[in-house]
């Protein structure tokens, strides 16, 4: 329960302040994103869409052999979803450092960070109450006259 009272606190705290949109781990990853964009090179190569090539060098190299990794990033501004082959966007949802880039090149203000991780969203994730489980049952025991869900350990397969 303290656990979860914490972060509720620290998910009020966020929502008072008129500065912040996101919450305070997106807003910190976004900075760190917003700091490796210096890094990258971004080429236009949609007719009409908006498609880019970001070259970045690839992790691991140091020094002159140190060689360039290409990814592609579709900005899709009339549904606010973007594509990399990268695949951060798709799986997390939100972006990597090359769709940042590559709104940057387009001139979009549009950061492509899912609702999800709106500071009021996060408030909402804490503000959930849980209460009186322990009135209910300790959980380590069936109640009387039901299935017993807990698994044998002498059936246990030990090869």
């Amino acid at each position: 329960m303290a656990y979860l009272r914490e972060w509720f606190q620290q998910a009020s705290l966020v929502v008072q302040n008129p500065q912040m949109v996101y919450c305070t781990n997106m807003t910190e990853i976004l900075e760190k994103i917003s700091a490796k964009v210096t890094l990258h090179r971004v080429e236009f190569v949609g007719n009409q869409d908006f498609v880019f090539e970001v070259m970045v060098r690839e992790k691991g190299g140091v020094g002159i052999d140190s060689s360039m990794v290409t990814m592609e990033c579709q900005l899709l501004s009339e549904t606010n979803k973007c594509m990399c082959s990268y695949n951060k966007p798709e799986l997390l949802h939100m972006p990597c450092s090359h769709v940042y880039a590559a709104c940057g090149k387009a001139g979009i203000e549009g950061m492509y960070v899912s609702p999800y991780y709106l500071k009021e969203k996060a408030l909402a994730t804490w503000s959930g109450e849980l209460r009186g489980w322990r009135a209910l049952a300790d959980f380590t025991k069936p109640p009387p006259n039901e299935p017993d869900w807990i698994p044998n350990p002498n059936t246990k397969i030990t090869q």
